[in-house]
């Protein structure tokens, strides 16, 4: 039973280059995988032209906007925002952990991907019991029971002044 918590200083702007980045990758991308990445992060809704799909979404409602029909999907299970990672898999560069968020052997809601040379994982997955306590714009703070290692994973755009505690100690 340990305590996790994330707390976001003012923003000095650098998410733009995260952004830009997972944009291009998503633009990319082909429908099925375009999906995967986007249920990675955690996304819960894609509005987009009718004409692309969005597989694993469903589409919600449709409207039109200067001649172009647009459609708002949602994801039926969306990953949960704040999550626990049982299963740690290393890749050494950013393409090629995007390559493996793309593919079909990643899973959003059990796996994380970090810097490192390429491993598989390191054994099965670790179940874990995680209690979402606070979930804020600026904050987020969870109880988790695990019985072995694993990573907290918080789906929010990357911003260097966030910082974390586990049970009340800076944490990486």
């Amino acid at each position: 039973g340990e305590r996790y918590e994330l707390v976001e200083c003012l923003g000095d702007g650098s998410y733009g280059w995260v952004n830009r980045i997972a944009g291009e990758v998503l633009t990319a991308s082909h429908p099925e995988e375009r999906s995967r990445l986007l249920a990675a992060f955690g996304a819960r809704w894609v509005l987009g032209p009718a004409e692309e799909p969005a597989p694993g979404f469903r589409a919600i409602t449709g409207f039109s906007v200067a001649g172009r029909r647009l459609e708002l999907h949602e994801a039926p299970r969306p990953t949960p925002e704040l999550r626990w990672a049982g299963r740690e898999i290393r890749r050494p560069s950013l393409s090629g952990a995007l390559e493996l968020v793309r593919s079909d052997l990643f899973r959003p809601a059990t796996d994380v991907v970090l810097p490192g040379p390429a491993a598989p994982s390191a054994g099965g997955f670790a179940p874990a019991r995680v209690t979402v306590t606070t979930l804020a714009p600026e904050r987020a703070a969870a109880d988790v029971d695990a019985l072995a290692p694993g990573h907290v994973v918080f789906s929010r755009t990357f911003f260097p002044s966030w910082k974390a505690n586990l049970d009340g100690a800076p944490a990486r």
